[in-house]
Parts: structure tokens; sequence; C-alpha cells
């Protein structure tokens, strides 16, 4: 008996020691390979490689899904390439590493960059500075304070930013900036001050220019904006195609005419995309012939771009100039830019009375977008700018709604032409069809609702929907109105008005909210302070069923329109 239990011993001990090593040989084998794969992945990092280094990194999580050192050079390669996942990786190494700054600052400013501000400033609030890191703490805080508009404490943070570190001059810029924007001038002093400290510094003299021509416009401080616009892009330091662009729209908009030419001889490195952009901004302002005139001075250096060719298509277009048009689409060679010719040619064709012709430009141009989802957004937008094509381009958008292509985009334009006719039926009916099509999109299943409220049909199957929606976003303004618009149309308007009583001062403030509001007040009794809220809402543009739901109200206290 006591020789079988010491064999069965011998064998356990024989089965755990074999257990232990064959573990022990697999995990030496994973920590070789995640020891190779992290040193292949870090040559290509030193390459700045990173398509291969990511791959490398991957394998090493696959082995060991904790591995901190990998998770920082994804994240690291996530923000270097605009990653989408970049926010994921920033997460994974907050994780990992709870109580690093760089991860937490990594984090928060990630979040703050997607408009993200409460989760920004709740990641701020756990992050514990160190001597050499407080100025970028504090500025971080300033960036966040000032994206929620609150310049008090954005002031604050950035005076503590300039505290830690006083000789940053771009920390400097930046309490300039928040003044100006606060609009409290009454210590104009340091206003002042911090002005001529930075106008000493060459280094700092474009970017302070910049921040008072924002200044100056803000205020619509035209002339002012002009002087500081013209010392920037006279300077030429990198100036960016936007800030050429508003230059060019100051001087036209002040009637600058004499400046126009030396502004534009003054372009030294005249881009096809600069180029393109300046004379749409002299054809839109009226001077189509300027226009062709500066594209022609720069046609031998332009004249193979496609940007170019553009341009001059598009100021003849403008200027109706329909024979030197045509003649000039058919001239050059528009390669994956041929459906923009035929639709030049068709409008061109259309102007003259030439029906034959423009049905068949037309469909040329509709065939060879209808497998490009860019080149259809592109040829839409093109006959919105268009007079007397409003039938084709309702077609379109409705065309690209029927096969799903943009569906959101298509409907977001449809849906704002409708609202301007104040066609509710339309409205609705574009919806439906929508809603098939992008289900998951909950703007076009508010709208749905609403609509259908509005024109009364399926009351109780739309405060199911509602209710659905409210409870998925309770926190959210518009579906929170949504649901107290159909309890309102069920009979329960003292629900409709606790929900709307729920709501901040912010969310009132919408010309839309507050109609809604004024129009439960009324209901329930409250007439002065319906009448109150309905003076909020007059930039609002209602439809016909909307303000037929208030008009008795408004004729009882003689508000009528």
């Amino acid at each position: 008996m006591l020789g079988s239990l010491k064999r069965i011993f011998l064998i356990l001990t024989f089965i755990s020691v074999v257990i232990a090593v064959a573990y022990l040989a697999v995990y030496g084998y994973n920590e070789v390979k995640i020891r190779r794969f992290s040193a292949i992945a870090a040559s290509y990092v030193e390459q700045e490689n990173w398509e291969y280094a990511k791959y490398w990194y991957i394998k090493v999580l696959e082995l060991e899904p904790e591995n901190l050192e990998a998770v920082r050079n994804l994240t690291e390669y996530a923000a270097l390439t605009n990653d989408p996942d970049e926010i994921n990786w920033w997460r994974e190494w907050v994780y990992l590493e709870p109580n690093s700054y760089d991860a937490l600052y990594g984090l928060a400013a990630t979040l703050l960059e997607r408009g993200d501000l409460n989760e920004a400033q709740s990641i701020v609030d756990k992050m514990v500075p160190g001597p050499t890191q407080r100025a970028g703490y504090h500025n971080l805080s300033t960036a966040i304070a000032l994206e929620m508009e609150d310049f008090e404490s954005a002031e604050d943070y950035s005076r503590k930013a300039l505290l830690a570190s006083p000789d940053n001059v771009a920390l400097r810029l930046n309490l300039l900036s928040i003044l100006l924007r606060k609009g409290d001038l009454s210590d104009t002093g340091e206003v002042n001050r911090l002005v001529e400290e930075l106008s000493s510094d060459d280094e700092t003299k474009d970017d302070l220019w910049r921040v008072l021509i924002e200044y100056s416009l803000a205020r619509n401080e035209l002339e002012d904006a002009l002087n500081l616009s013209r010392s920037l892009v006279t300077r030429g330091e990198e100036i960016t195609l936007d800030e050429y662009v508003r230059h060019l729209g100051l001087v036209l908009s002040l009637e600058r005419d004499e400046e126009i030419l030396p502004y534009l001889d003054s372009i030294d490195d005249v881009s096809p995309i600069l180029l393109e952009e300046i004379s749409n901004v002299l054809s839109k302002s009226g001077r189509s012939e300027q226009a062709i005139e500066f594209l022609k001075s720069n046609e031998n250096q332009m004249q193979d771009s496609l940007s170019f060719q553009i341009a001059y298509a598009d100021a003849l277009n403008l200027q109706e100039n329909w024979g030197e048009l045509m003649v000039y689409l058919l001239d050059k060679d528009w390669e994956h830019l041929s459906y923009y010719k035929y639709a030049l040619l068709a409008r061109a064709h259309k102007a003259l009375g030439q029906t034959v012709e423009y049905q068949k430009n037309w469909t040329e141009a509709r065939q060879l977008t209808r497998k490009n989802i860019r080149e259809q957004y592109r040829l839409a937008q093109l006959l919105g700018s268009w007079e007397n094509w409003q039938s084709e381009w309702v077609g379109m958008l409705q065309e690209m709604i029927d096969i799903g292509v943009q569906v959101p985009w298509a409907y977001d334009q449809l849906h704002r032409f409708y609202h301007e006719e104040l066609n509710t039926r339309q409205l609705l009916t574009l919806s439906i069809k929508a809603n098939d099509r992008a289900p998951d999109n909950d703007v076009i299943r508010n709208n749905l609702i609403m609509y259908s409220l509005l024109l009364d049909q399926d009351i109780d199957l739309q405060l199911a929907a509602a209710r659905e929606l409210y409870e998925e976003y309770p926190d959210s303004v518009i579906p929170s109105a949504t649901y107290a618009f159909a309890l309102h149309k069920n009979g329960q308007t003292l629900e409709s008005l606790k929900i709307m009583q729920s709501l901040d001062a912010e969310a009132v403030r919408i010309p839309e909210i507050a109609f809604y509001y004024a129009l439960y007040e009324f209901e329930n009794g409250d007439a002065q302070a319906g009448q109150r809220l309905y003076q909020q809402s007059q930039s609002a543009i209602l439809l016909t069923e909307e303000y037929n739901l208030i008009k008795k109200h408004l004729t009882n206290v003689g508000a009528l329109q």
C-alpha cells in the first residue's frame, strides 16, 4: 500500500515538473519573441517608418496586451498620423499608467481637440504637474476654458501659466488674446504693454498681428483689420492661403480697388490653389473681368494645372460668357474632372436655349459622377450656386438619398431648402425617405417625429419614438424638446413644461426652444411668461403649422404678427 502511494506521488510530481517546464519554455519563448518584435519595431521608429513599427508593436501586444512600451509608441504613432483610434490608445496608456502626467495630458488635449470639454476638464483635474510642467498644465486649462467661453477662468489660468514661465512669449500672446476677447479693457495699460513687448520681437510680430486682426474683425473695425492685414501680407513670411484670401476680401469689401493690382503683383509664390481662391473672390465680388485678367497674367506657369482651368472656367461662367466658355471647355483636357466640363457645357446650352445639347451634356455629367461620392458632392454644390438650376439640384439630391449616397449631407441640403419654403409635407416625405436609408441617424429620426406630430400623423407611434430618443439622450436639448412636444400633442402639457423647465438657460436662448416653451406656458395659462418667451423666439423661422399652434394665444395678448 505504501509503495502504491509513493508511486502515485512520484507520477504526480513528474507531471507537475513537465507542466512547469512546458510553461516556462512557452513563457520564455514568448519573452524572446516580445524582445525581438520590440527591437524590430524600435528600429522602424528610428527610421520614422511608422506603418511597419505599428505592425510589430501590435504583434507585441498580441503576446503581452499590457506592454507599456508598445502602447506608448502606438499612441505616439496615432498622434502623428491623426489615426481615428488615437483617443483609444491614449485611454489605454492611462489605464496602464494612471498616474502618468504625459498620458493624462495627451488624453485631455485629444479630448479638447474633439470637443469633449467636460471629460477633458475631468482628466485635467486628475493631473498633478511638477514644477517644469505647470506652464503647460495651466495653458491646457486655459484652452479648455476658452472653448467653454469662460473668459474669467481662462484669464486666471493664463496668468498662472505666465507665472510658471514668465519669459514664454507664446503665453504672453495668449494672455493678450484673452484680454481682447473678454472685451474688458479697463486696464488698457496692460494691453498696451503686451502689444509693445510683442511688437518689439520680430519672431512674434506676425502672430501679434493675427490676434489683433481677429479682434478688429470681431468688433467690425474693418479699417483696422485691413491695416494690420496689409502689414502681415506684405511681410510675406509663412502667410497662409486663408490669410491671403481674407486680405483680398477686406480690400474688396472696403472698395479699395486701387490696392487690388499692387496686391496681386506682390504675391511671389502663386500656387494653383491660391490663384483659384483669389480668382473666386474677385469673380464673386462682381469683378470677373479682373479675375480673368489676373488668371491670364499667370497663364504661362499655370496652364497645365487643373486648378487654373477650374478658376478660369468659373470666371467665364460667372461672367456668363457662354461662347468663350464653351470653346475653353472643349479645348482643354479635363482628366478626372470631365463631369465638371459637361456640367458647365450644360449650363451654357441651357442659358442659350439649346435644349437638346443641354440635355445631352447634363446626362453625361450625371453619368460620370454616379460612381464617385466626392464628385457627386462637388457637382451638387456647383448646382446650388447657379440660378435657374433648382430643379436639377433638387433632383440630384433626391437621387443621392434614393440610392443611399451621402444621405445626411444631401438630406441637410434639401431640409434647409424645404424649410425655407415652409413646406412641412415635403419635409416629412423627405425625412421618411432619408430615415429609411439612414435609420441610425438620430437627427433625421428626430425631424421625422417632429414633422409627423406637426401634421397630426401617428401621434401615439411618434410619442413612443420620441420617448425612446429622449431616454437615449436625456441630457440633450433637441430630443428633450421633441419629447416635450409629443407629450403636449398627447394632452400632457404639464409634463412638457417640466421638461422645458429642466433645460439650462443657454438652451432656452435657442429661438426654436423658446418658441415651444412659450407655447406650453400659454397653454398652461401663464400668458406673461408665454409672451416673454415668444419675444425670445422672434428670429426662429416657423413653419405654418408651428405658427398656427400659438396664433390664438398671440391674438389674446395683442401680439399677433
